[in-house]
């Protein structure tokens, strides 16, 4: 990649690297698998210059010690060997092209923090690592139990020989401890549970742990594979058609306003140096005020500073105040500078490519990651939160394209779409998520960078979830 500008892009890295993946899987001829495999070392090793990104680090270390491995006599054995050797700090392997090079030992994982937060329906445990950690798990019984190992992993001393009482119908207890020198157990002690769920998370690294209790709406995933993301289309509203909120006339009191990203995190950022973390707490902010001032709701902000909150514990947040609506904001990136546009998302399986492209940037999660939240999509019963969700997205759609559109041109309205939004699982409340604008994009990063727009866009918001309010006032009169 020769263009500075795009190296100040993460977007633009992945862009590059995805096609030299795709080029490694679908060639034939070994020279260029040869070729595509050393492409994307390089492309790793340059953007983790840019990112400082560990896992990027690694993510090059990897396909570096793949193509020394494997092509001993490639043309580009000598020099992954030397980039190998300075990325992991390590001596030069043999010169001897025959030789296969013993990879040193991996940096040691350590496990900080074991936390956990109890539902109605389930448990959720969290893991803190220091790093991208291998795990393997498995449910054992007489007593029932699940434990899960961490590979080249140890534990600071202040967690040793400390076990975490719960006691709230799905788990006992939790326990965590040194199994052997480099692995570090930790075992869960069931006490009635349908089903589990483990997913992986970078950013920071973590494993998180969704156990539910036998009373939950969830089913055995075996049973029921995920769909493509080419056949789940989002349903269209219908005229006439009343949601069972609307029906028994439930009111909306407490709205949770969740700012995405945030501290550590910035999320996207523009060509001029705009961060979504930024205008996205702004236009939190503008909303409150909106729906505080207006409408005589009580609002809370997931963050009022910018600080980092782990996407878990935004959702716990909002279900821990026991929420009417749950509202995420952020703004969208594209590689293509050219992609403008809003779109509102609800989760669900992805309606498209692009859509799942999003909610792996905004989750910060790995490929693997992704299908286990589709897992765990699928596992899901459809309960009427879905509904209330696809109605309060159409009405704040169709308010957006209509307010903001009236002031600026070139608003482009991308619709309703489904994507599995780990910040959106599990919330007990209709949530939906907002990708205002493309940052990407040169004319709507500028318009983020203005506090008009910002304030239009807080106003678009705003309009529609009063009239999503409305809505429901309106069926219930009826």
């Amino acid at each position: 990649m020769k263009s500075e500008s795009k190296k100040r892009f993460r977007h633009s890295w992945e862009q590059c690297i995805r096609y030299f993946v795709k080029a490694a899987k679908t060639e034939r001829n070994p020279k260029k698998i040869e070729e595509s495999l050393f492409r994307t070392a390089k492309l790793y090793e340059g953007l983790n210059r840019y990112s400082g990104k560990s896992h990027d680090k690694r993510k090059a270390i990897d396909q570096y010690r793949q193509l020394v491995k494997h092509y001993p006599k490639g043309r580009f054995f000598k020099t992954s060997r030397r980039s190998l050797a300075s990325l992991d700090g390590s001596s030069l392997p043999s010169t001897s092209p025959s030789t296969t090079p013993t990879p040193p030992p991996a940096k040691p994982i350590m496990v900080n923090l074991v936390n956990y937060w109890s539902f109605p329906s389930y448990t959720r445990v969290v893991v803190e690592l220091s790093e991208e950690a291998e795990f393997r798990s498995e449910r054992l019984e007489k007593p029932e139990r699940l434990f899960i190992d961490f590979k080249n992993a140890y534990l600071p001393r202040k967690m040793h020989n400390k076990p975490i009482l719960i006691k709230d119908g799905v788990l006992k207890k939790v326990n965590v401890a040194q199994f052997d020198p480099q692995t570090v157990r930790l075992v869960l002690n069931l006490d009635q549970i349908n089903n589990f769920r483990i997913v992986p998370f970078e950013n920071p690294n973590r494993i998180i742990i969704d156990v539910y209790g036998k009373n939950s709406q969830v089913r055995d995933a075996a049973f029921n594979p995920p769909q493509q993301y080419q056949t789940a289309e989002v349903p269209k509203r219908t005229n006439g058609e009343i949601t069972l909120a609307q029906q028994l006339g439930l009111g909306i009191n407490t709205i949770v306003v969740d700012p995405g990203h945030g501290g550590k995190d910035p999320g996207a950022i523009g060509r001029s140096g705009v961060m979504e973390k930024d205008v996205v707490l702004d236009i939190s902010k503008r909303l409150k005020t909106l729906l505080e001032k207006n409408l005589g709701k009580k609002v809370i902000l997931t963050r009022e500073t910018d600080i980092f909150i782990p996407l878990e514990e935004r959702t716990q947040m909002a279900n821990a105040q026991k929420a009417d609506l749950f509202i995420s904001i952020h703004t969208n990136s594209s590689p293509k500078r050219t992609t403008r546009g809003t779109e509102i998302y609800l989760v669900g399986q992805s309606t498209d490519r692009p859509a799942m492209e999003t909610a792996a940037r905004e989750n910060s999660a790995s490929e693997r990651a992704m299908s286990d939240l589709e897992l765990i999509l699928n596992d899901l019963l459809e309960n009427t939160k879905i509904d209330e969700s696809l109605e309060l997205a159409h009405l704040t759609s169709q308010s957006f394209h209509k307010t903001v559109g009236s002031k600026y041109k070139n608003v482009v309205n991308l619709g309703v779409k489904r994507a599995p939004f780990y910040v959106l699982i599990n919330a007990s409340m209709p949530s939906i998520l907002t990708e205002i604008s493309f940052i990407s994009n040169p004319q709507e990063e500028k318009r983020l960078k203005n506090e008009t727009y910002r304030q239009k866009a807080a106003e678009a918001l705003y309009q529609g979830i009063n009239q999503y309010i409305a809505s429901i006032k309106v069926a219930s009169i009826r």
